[in-house]
């Protein structure tokens, strides 16, 4: 008996020991008590960026990983020619929705974050508009470009035999726009969780049927590969929207949606003027290039050498969704100096790490393009280019989220209209004399000289500070554009060189951190609790 009850005592023992930790646990939870970290570091920012920016990440590497599968899939079916020409038919449905969207999704993003627990009433009326819109100005421009086919395959993009196919991307330019509020809808609600999910099964299920598609219909099978794979992705968002909507107590007023239609010009106007440049300039520019003869073989080649530029932006894709309202903050509590420090360290965390992956993928650039088949061996020079100009480009946009965040929009505006026009200008003359180079080093160009005009024009907003600490990253960015230029001479040993360049991306990570060890330890302090947190 007496050994019974010293069972029973310890059985005791355990329990309360178990319910206590639950307790604590729970205690936790709800209190959340601020790790240890650099002061100058608001622990609430640094969990929400810690949260939204690993879901981010996993979904992003979804989307982009079917996106990459797809690619090899279609350039291996398709060939060169008709992998370019399913870069332009991409291209021009890019640019009629641009126009179709109206800037409606970050739209969606603000009010719906700013609203969603203030307002629900309010927030459901501006829902409601969103959706209106988008499938209004979607609808319109899927009759703009049915009619408007022929006029384009001939006149525009030199090939007549592609009108069929256009008319049936339509239907594909149609549901992006109207199902396009919703991902702005789930980033307002910070559900990047669901965002994830969403992307992955988008890309498990869309893969297969390309493969099906591709192999039965060829260029139109693809079309219709991104149709019904635009389509599940807005199928699977609407049924995470409807717990969100029950979450926030949201329900749609249609009847009353145009009480807000003040909004459409006063942020959704500026968004659209913003978003209209990139995609109609790269159409021009791929315009250019497909007049040129055996034009679509090169398009072919330059879309190819794209297709890993994601591994160069991955980083700043992530942070910018969640960069923009901590700036945003910081800026409006007239903190001036701790701004320019907080853009001084985002320029080096995106620069810095797009530098380093860019070194890697020049080291295995001989390779890298034998995935899309034997017929794209020869692009090695664009697929170096491409990685130079796409570092390039990561430190162009972070200036403009600090001109969004400091509302100095219109500033934004301008430095994208001189990119534009520095793109067109040098398209015009380079793609003539080097086809698919030409186009690259276009960009390169561009990209380089709107960079010394931002980083001139935030150095006189905001002070020194701004640009102090990314001068070797400069060095080192003009490192990598120099190797990638002369690659064809120096390339003497493959291994060799790959590992010169590894070593070298390895030193642009160390220019980061070496004078930010307190960031380094947040960044990672924060990622091990998202990861215990949800796994």
């Amino acid at each position: 008996m007496a050994h019974c009850n010293t069972i029973f005592q310890q059985i005791l023992k355990l329990i309360r020991r178990h319910h206590f930790s639950r307790l604590y646990a729970l205690n936790m939870e709800i209190a959340a008590p601020k790790p240890e970290q650099a002061p100058c570091v608001p622990t609430s920012y640094a969990a929400r960026f810690a949260h939204g920016a690993f879901w981010s990440f996993v979904g992003m590497v979804g989307a982009r990983l079917a996106t990459f599968l797809g690619a090899v899939v279609a350039a291996r079916f398709l060939g060169q020619v008709g992998f370019g020409e399913l870069a332009m038919i991409q291209s021009t449905i890019g640019l009629l929705g641009t126009f179709a969207g109206f800037g409606i999704g970050m739209t969606a993003i603000k009010y719906v974050a700013e609203l969603k627990g203030k307002d629900p009433k309010r927030t459901g009326r501006i829902i409601a508009l969103t959706y209106l819109v988008s499938w209004t100005t979607g609808g319109l421009m899927a009759l703009v470009c049915i009619a408007a086919a022929p006029w384009l395959a001939a006149r525009t993009i030199n090939a007549p035999h592609l009108v069929p196919e256009l008319r049936l991307a339509s239907l594909l330019l149609l549901v992006s726009a109207g199902f396009g509020p919703q991902g702005g809808i789930l980033v307002g609600c910070q559900a990047f969780r669901a965002i994830a999910r969403i992307n992955w099964w988008q890309g498990l299920l869309s893969l297969p049927l390309t493969i099906v598609l591709v192999w039965l219909a060829g260029l139109r099978g693809v079309i219709l590969a991104l149709f019904f794979s635009t389509l599940l992705g807005g199928v699977l968002s609407s049924l995470a929207l409807r717990k969100e909507y029950r979450n926030f107590h949201f329900k749609l007023d249609f009847l009353g949606a145009w009480k807000e239609k003040a909004i459409l010009w006063q942020f959704s106007l500026p968004s659209f003027l913003d978003s209209t440049l990139y995609t109609p300039v790269l159409w021009a520019a791929n315009a250019i290039l497909v007049n040129r003869p055996n034009g679509y073989a090169e398009l072919g080649l330059f879309n190819a050498a794209m297709q890993f530029n994601w591994l160069i932006t991955a980083l700043n894709s992530i942070s910018a969704q969640v960069a923009i309202p901590m700036l945003s903050e910081i800026y409006g509590g007239d903190e001036h100096e701790r701004f320019g420090k907080a853009f001084s360290l985002n320029l080096r965390l995106n620069w810095g790490v797009a530098i380093a992956m860019g070194f890697i993928v020049l080291g295995f650039s001989p390779w890298l393009l034998n995935i899309f088949g034997n017929k794209f061996q020869g692009g090695g020079e664009v697929l170096t280019l491409t990685v130079c100009f796409t570092v390039v480009s990561v430190a162009c946009g972070i200036p403009g989220q600090s001109f969004l965040s400091s509302g100095r929009a219109w500033i934004m505006f301008a430095m994208q209209s001189v990119w534009a026009g520095l793109l067109l200008l040098a398209a015009y003359f380079l793609i003539p004399i080097f086809k698919a180079k030409g186009l690259a080093l276009s960009f390169l160009v561009a990209y380089s000289l709107a960079l010394i005009l931002q980083l001139y024009v935030i150095k006189y907003l905001f002070g020194k500070v701004t640009i102090s600490g990314s001068y070797p990253l400069l060095l080192s960015c003009c490192t990598l554009i120099i190797m990638a230029l002369f690659i064809k001479y120096i390339l003497l040993v493959n291994y060799l060189y790959c590992c010169i360049l590894i070593g070298l991306s390895m030193a642009s990570i160390y220019f980061i951190f070496r004078k930010d060890h307190t960031l380094l330890q947040v960044v990672i302090s924060q990622y091990k609790s998202v990861i215990q947190g949800r796994f």
